[in-house]
């Protein structure tokens, strides 16, 4: 709104191939997870610092809980994005789970939140995501903040330093 004279065209791309598209001067920013952007001779800035929140199956028996502990999901199995996409969100969830005391079991892995919040409907695991998720509504699916939180996933912008667009 305050820049109504600058028109934005948005790819949806893996974290590698924004950083290789904004080397090459085909992309001026890219958005994605700090610890994936970093290291890459780019300018980084975190913008936003979001909490995750465990999303379980509406007949879950911590379905009733106001905030849960991740180590209580222990012996559930995990619907994640997978490794290979390198949106950030995998290594995060791994981290804190290994930083609450296990390995999460992976079961299915799909890039999509619709996919993955519909793959909990269906009882077929649980799953960790951004807490932004919330707002979106579907039915036989409870969410649910950890007590206490967990470390939160930075998502930043990145461009290259030589990179003297008025837009940025």
């Amino acid at each position: 709104e305050k820049f109504s004279d600058i028109s934005v065209s948005v790819h949806e791309m893996a974290t590698s191939d924004q950083v290789q598209a904004i080397r090459d001067g085909q992309l001026e920013f890219g958005f994605g997870g700090a610890l994936r952007l970093n290291g890459h001779d780019l300018i980084v800035k975190t913008i936003l610092q979001e909490s995750l929140i465990a999303v379980l199956p509406q007949d879950h028996v911590l379905a009733n809980q106001p905030g849960i502990n991740l180590s209580i999901l222990r012996d559930e199995t995990f619907i994640i994005c997978p490794r290979h996409s390198l949106c950030g969100l995998y290594g995060h969830i791994i981290a804190v789970c290994y930083q609450a005391g296990f390995s999460p079991k992976l079961i299915q892995e799909t890039q999509e939140v619709q996919s993955i919040l519909g793959l909990v409907a269906a009882g077929l695991g649980v799953a960790l995501l951004p807490a932004a998720v919330h707002h979106l509504q579907r039915s036989h699916i409870i969410y649910r903040t950890f007590n206490p939180p967990l470390e939160r996933l930075n998502l930043a912008l990145a461009w290259h330093p030589e990179n003297e667009s008025p837009m940025l």
